[in-house]
């Protein structure tokens, strides 16, 4: 079967290559693997519906926030470790997906 990522219609990857996000049709995923000098030995990976994104918004310092219900820490993406215009592009399709797919974003 087709792994989620390679199901990704839009991919957004880290200057550095250790963060990654993938928008399928129905979900986001969310990929950090651990920095070289840092002293976190697992990967993270989360994955949610999209409908329970409840807010996608722009950080005062240009990156992204991610609000999912539940009790999850929000997905703060440092605008400083991904290409601007690729920033934009996957902000302004997560929005959209979001809105498409019911979540509550505002």
């Amino acid at each position: 079967g087709r792994g989620a990522v390679s199901g990704a219609y839009l991919r957004l990857s880290s200057t550095d290559t250790y963060e990654i996000l993938a928008l399928t049709q129905t979900h986001l995923l969310h990929v950090q693997l651990p920095l070289p000098d840092s002293s976190e030995r697992e990967s993270r990976v989360f994955s949610t519906p999209l409908q329970h994104i409840s807010n996608v918004r722009s950080t005062n310092s240009g990156g992204l926030s991610i609000l999912v219900r539940g009790d999850w820490d929000p997905i703060d993406i440092d605008a400083l470790r991904f290409p601007v215009s690729q920033l934009r592009t996957f902000f302004d399709t997560l929005h959209e997906a979001v809105l498409g797919a019911g979540g509550t974003d505002h």
